[in-house]
This record gives structure tokens, C-alpha cells and sequence, in this order.
């Protein structure tokens, strides 16, 4: 699934068993229809960026639905 929106919010969730960080972005148009988007558990592209840069910029989202809940595949920055 693909989705183009604004990243409003990001937050560190708790690292997985093997000790690698998750992060959650909200993610939307407007603030009543943002959904919830998580990084993979174990995914070394995942420390490679710096997530709090993402806020209020525009992304295209490639993700799926993984034990119900939104996975990120693939995060760009539209321009």
C-alpha cells in the first residue's frame, strides 16, 4: 500500500528483544485522520536516519499491515 501525507508527530517506542530502536510517525492530512505508522522491528535502514527531521514534511509511505498495525517498507520525501 502507498500513502502521501505530512508526518506530524514522531516518537521512539521501545527497542525490540535484540535491542534495535522503533519509532512511530503520525502521519496525515489533517489532525482528525492520521494513522499510526511503525517502523520494522530489527530493519538496520532504521538507524540510519534521524526521524525527528521528518516533522511537517511531506512523505510518500510503501508500507503493510504487519500483526495489525501499519509497517513502513519505504519512506521518501516528496518535494
Amino acid at each position: 500500500m502507498e500513502t502521501h501525507a505530512n508526518v506530524l508527530q514522531v516518537s521512539r517506542e521501545l527497542n525490540t528483544r535484540n535491542g534495535n530502536p522503533r519509532w512511530m510517525l503520525l502521519i496525515g492530512n489533517k489532525p482528525g485522520t492520521a494513522e499510526c505508522f511503525y517502523t520494522p522491528c530489527n530493519a538496520n535502514w532504521v538507524q540510519a536516519h534521524d526521524w525527528h527531521t521528518f516533522v511537517g514534511r511531506r512523505v510518500k509511505v510503501d508500507h503493510r499491515l504487519v500483526r495489525g498495525k501499519n509497517t513502513i517498507e519505504r519512506i521518501r520525501i516528496c518535494l
